[in-house]
């Protein structure tokens, strides 16, 4: 039975890692890490790409949105327009035709506007608090 275990352990023990190396540190050779710099590379501009579109494509839809508000502060202000024409006696369409006004940084017909609603009623305090608001 001795035998038999000495055996065993001697089976065992050869199978076992023979000594250990002075550094556990492997150096990394020039050679060996030539082969991935090209695929590290590849995927690092990748990501930066991918990250960009991301970018260029935010920008683009809140340039959508910025074109998308202007044209319906446009739409409104030609709709206050033809509502003043055919009322030439209501401020306030001349109150709102300047509001749109101001959103499309028409300040002069914003000002014209609002004095014609202020000449049509004195008291029309709204118009004249939006008169002083608008940037000179």
């Amino acid at each position: 039975m001795r035998k038999e275990v000495e055996v065993y352990y001697r089976k065992i023990t050869e199978r076992l890692p023979q000594g250990v190396k002075k550094s556990a540190k492997k150096h990394i050779k020039p050679k060996e890490i030539a082969p991935h710099v090209g695929r590290y590379f590849v995927i690092v501009l990748t990501l930066a790409l991918v990250i960009l579109a991301i970018i260029l494509i935010a920008y683009y839809f809140k340039y959508l949105d910025v074109q998308e508000r202007r044209r319906q502060a446009r739409d409104n202000f030609f709709y206050w327009e033809a509502v003043v024409k055919a009322n030439p006696n209501f401020p306030d369409g001349y109150y709102n035709a300047a509001i749109y006004s101001i959103e499309l940084r028409e300040y002069q017909k914003a000002e014209d506007n609002l004095n014609k609603a202020i000449a049509l009623d004195p008291s029309f305090t709204r118009a004249k608090e939006l008169e002083r608001k608008i940037p000179r």
